[in-house]
C-alpha cells in the first residue's frame, strides 16, 4: 500500500506581496497619526496663540466698539472702524451663540464678552445662526 504524501509548497511571491501589502497598510496607519498629530498640534497653536494675542491687546488702550447680541440680533448690524481698532462682543441672551467672524469661530455663552481686534482693511461678515453683522475696516 503506498502512502500519499503532500508537500505544501511556499510560494514566495504571494508571501512577499502579503508582505508588502502588510507594510504598506502600517505606513499609511502611521502616515495617518502623524497627519492626525500634526493637525492637531497646529490647531492647538493657532488657538493658544490666538488668546495670547486677544491678552496682549487687551491690556494696551485700543478703540472699543461694543456690539452686543440682544435676541440672537447684533446691536449695531453695521459698524466702521480704523485697523487695529477693536470690537467686543457681548451676548445678553439667555442661551449661548457660535459666533463666526472672519476665520474665527468662537461660542460666546450667556454674558459673556468676546473682543477681537481688527489689523486689516476690509469687510468682515460675523454670523449667528439667525442674523450677520458686517464690520467695515478702513
Amino acid at each position: 500500500m503506498r502512502q500519499h504524501v503532500n508537500f505544501v509548497l511556499f510560494d514566495m511571491t504571494k508571501h512577499k506581496t502579503l508582505h508588502t501589502i502588510g507594510g504598506m497598510i502600517i505606513a499609511l496607519g502611521a502616515l495617518a497619526l502623524i497627519i492626525a498629530g500634526s493637525f492637531s498640534l497646529s490647531w492647538s497653536i493657532r488657538s493658544s496663540h490666538r488668546e495670547q494675542v486677544r491678552e496682549i491687546t487687551q491690556q494696551q488702550d485700543i478703540p472699543t466698539t461694543d456690539i452686543t447680541i440682544v435676541d440672537g440680533v447684533f446691536v449695531p448690524v453695521l459698524v466702521v472702524i480704523s485697523p487695529g481698532e477693536r470690537i467686543s462682543f457681548l451676548n445678553t441672551d439667555q442661551q449661548p451663540h457660535t459666533l463666526v467672524c472672519g476665520e474665527d469661530t468662537d461660542v460666546i455663552e450667556p454674558s459673556m464678552n468676546i473682543e477681537q481686534t481688527f489689523y486689516v482693511s476690509g469687510e468682515y461678515h460675523c454670523s449667528l445662526p439667525s442674523h450677520t453683522n458686517t464690520i467695515i475696516v478702513r
